[in-house]
């Protein structure tokens, strides 16, 4: 094939890849259009240089053609663009538009011709936008709950609950938004003023995609999420392995749970969020002698169950950081008896002790002192060692969606189970 014929054909291509290209741009024209544009015209331009291609189009419309910096640097590139016949002049400019990667602009006294970037800077003007109208600065603040388990020193070790994890959620600088817009968004500058304004150049639509991505910022952090753990034994025999599983299969094992006991949780997108069934128990834990009686130490422990949990959703995916907790009481241990160096021909009354008081009302405890014979030294109080099954498991995963995360452990009972799963709809 002739290079002659190949130049009769590049029009046609040009027509069919407009014509497949349902995302190419049409000529830009104001409100109303130039008459010029609908007037008939045949483009002979083969390998003709940018410059002449122009000087042609502004002595053919009779108006000057302005041209940008950008575009006068590239006046000696050369133009191929031939019509068979006679076109509305809209056509061709179109053509010559795409071809040539320009912005042309049709404007009843005059044909403006600019680059891609030169056509966004003169559209450009300075924006103030406020992150506080996108909720920046006002997410929710983490609030670790307080203490669930049994913190007394018999076994040599306790139970610690909640406290708060170093990576604690908190709410994005404003440094950190303009970073994601730097590289999210194309605009002509960015600069951080005041507190929390951010000023930007940018066009119409930059604008409006800026905005919509701090709208998508502000709605991840704020998105919530809704868990349920369920507590509760199963047999030996019965029992599953541990780990992650289908979410249908962790809610079957849920319905076969004995005494079972589920707490619920809902979070914003990141935050920490706490819930616990709390049982206090009062035990004295040991007795100092006081003007030669006992006095007894009372202290309270904590039984029940607990759940702390951080979820970051993500594609397809929740990252969860948890501490769970499980204290149940078991028969008391051995007997202790403590004895004073004091001699008394009369027992002591009985000592009655009370607590703080909770919503449940005032916890008390009564500590009762056997008589002594007289002659022999002292009083004597015998003290019930607590006994508590205790398991706190705790860390991190990536739960997939549609999992749960199931944990076993031995038990009096047989074997614990926790199912931990996520309910958002």
């Amino acid at each position: 094939m002739s290079n002659q014929s190949l130049v009769r054909l590049l029009p046609l291509l040009l027509v069919l890849l407009v014509a497949v290209c349902p995302l190419a741009r049409a000529l830009d024209v104001g409100a109303n259009p130039p008459a010029y544009l609908n007037e008939k015209f045949r483009a002979d331009w083969r390998q003709k240089p940018l410059a002449q291609v122009l000087d042609e189009l502004s002595a053919w419309i009779e108006r000057p053609v302005t041209r940008s910096v950008a575009v006068v640097s590239l006046e000696t590139r050369t133009v191929t663009l031939v019509d068979e016949h006679k076109i509305p002049l809209r056509e061709t400019l179109e053509l010559f538009e795409r071809t040539q990667q320009l912005h042309l602009t049709a404007e009843p006294l005059r044909l403006r011709v600019e680059t891609a970037e030169d056509y966004r800077n003169r559209r450009r003007r300075l924006v103030d936008l406020n992150l506080r109208d996108y909720g920046t600065f006002f997410i929710a603040k983490d609030s670790p709950a307080p203490g669930l388990g049994w913190l007394a020193d018999y076994t040599g070790g306790g139970l610690a609950l909640f406290s708060e994890p170093a990576n604690a959620a908190k709410s994005p600088e404003a440094e950190d938004i303009i970073d994601r817009l730097r590289v999210k968004e194309h605009h002509g500058g960015m600069e951080l003023r005041g507190n929390g304004n951010i000023y930007i150049s940018v066009t119409p639509e930059e604008e409006a995609e800026t905005r919509t991505t701090l709208l998508e910022m502000y709605r991840t952090m704020v998105r919530r999420t809704d868990w349920r753990i369920t507590f509760g034994t199963l047999p030996v025999a019965e029992a599953p392995a541990g780990g992650l599983m289908a979410r249908p299969a962790a809610v079957a094992i849920v319905a076969r749970l004995s005494a079972s006991h589920s707490l619920t949780l809902s979070s914003m997108n990141g935050n920490i969020v706490n819930a616990a069934t709390r049982l206090d128990r009062a035990q004295v834990s040991d007795a100092s002698v006081v003007a030669n009686h006992l006095d007894p130490n009372v202290e309270v422990l904590a039984m029940g169950k607990g759940a702390s949990l951080r979820a970051l959703s993500g594609f397809r995916c929740t990252w969860i950081g948890f501490t769970l907790s499980w204290a149940d009481p078991l028969p008391d241990g051995p007997v202790a008896t403590l004895r004073s160096s004091a001699k008394h021909s009369s027992p002591p009354e009985d000592a009655t002790v009370t607590l703080k008081k909770d919503e449940a009302g005032p916890v008390t405890a009564t500590v009762s002192a056997a008589p002594v014979p007289q002659g022999q030294p002292g009083e004597s109080l015998s003290l019930t060692q607590p006994a508590l099954w205790l398991w706190q498991p705790r860390g991190e995963c990536y739960l997939p969606t549609g999992s749960a995360m199931v944990f076993v452990a031995d038990h009096p009972a047989g074997r614990a189970i926790i199912v931990l799963e996520e309910t958002t709809p």
